[in-house]
């Protein structure tokens, strides 16, 4: 459902596209030297993967499958349907996909087609032993490939890579602090001239339970480095069970604290699979 939140505007100059797209290169540059060296230590002794799957910085098999809505401001919403996996090739580097099925309806008229498709990898390039409070170090990257139509509402219009890095910490039995720092940048400017450049600052703050319940809060920091748009703070509050130690549901709402709003309501329901 993050295809529809980060949404910015600006026609860039060519000095501007230039150094984006140095940093662009280092990036994915540092990203491949990652994941193919991460099987190079996977006979290091892993550190065991997180019972609900809640750890952004570890390399899993898993398959998702989530059901959301978006209310917009102007009038209309958008309801998608998503379905993705992730093929954990070490314990330490992964890839995944994911495509939605979109459905916008909007005064104009509805829309139902297949949204952005997205690809994802991720490296752990440091883990440490289960008693130390700081896990692991995660690199990885999105890729959202255009295929929705942006005037539809069914995606960006344009195709975005998002970079990031992630650190886990385990200060206590059944409690993760996951610091997230994410850059969403366009690769080209949309038929209306518009693109995408969001700084994303999170810290993801889960509570899991030996009943198999977990909370996770979320604060978040979306930046326009464009400076189309005020600086917007969120919290998304998702609360999950894992029925056993594969198969978990979850239920997330973002609720937008400050800042200039982009959107009026966003909810998702979420079903995950998790290999062991």
């Amino acid at each position: 459902m993050q295809i529809f939140v980060y949404v910015a505007a600006k026609d860039f100059s060519g000095e501007y596209r230039t150094r984006r797209r140095c940093r662009l290169a280092v990036w994915l540059c540092l990203l491949a030297v990652m994941v193919c060296g991460a099987p190079l230590h996977s006979q290091e002794q892993a550190r065991p993967l997180s019972a609900n799957g809640t750890d952004p910085t570890e390399a899993r098999s898993r398959f998702d499958a989530n059901i959301g809505r978006i209310d917009l401001l102007s009038a209309g919403y958008i309801f998608e349907i998503s379905a993705g996996g992730d093929l954990a090739f070490s314990r330490r580097g992964s890839v995944g996909v994911s495509a939605p099925l979109v459905y916008a309806d909007f005064p104009s008229g509805t829309t139902t087609e297949i949204g952005d498709i997205t690809f994802n990898a991720l490296a752990s390039v440091i883990q440490k032993p289960q008693a130390s409070t700081f896990r692991s170090l995660a690199i990885g990257a999105d890729f959202v490939l255009e295929n929705g139509d942006v005037e539809a509402g069914t995606g960006f219009g344009q195709n975005i890579i998002a970079p990031y890095l992630a650190a886990s910490f385990y200060p206590g039995e059944g409690f993760m602090l996951a610091p997230l720092i994410k850059d969403f940048i366009s690769l080209e400017e949309d038929e209306s001239g518009r693109s995408i450049h969001d700084l994303s600052l999170r810290l993801l703050t889960v509570f899991s339970f030996e009943s198999g319940f977990w909370l996770n809060l979320t604060p978040e920091l979306i930046v326009d480095l464009n400076g189309d748009q005020k600086n917007l703070y969120t919290l998304r509050a998702t609360f999950g069970k894992m029925i056993n130690k594969n198969v978990g549901f979850a239920g997330d709402v973002i609720y937008q604290i400050a800042g200039e709003k982009r959107y009026d309501y966003l909810a998702r329901l979420n079903m995950r699979y998790l290999f062991q």
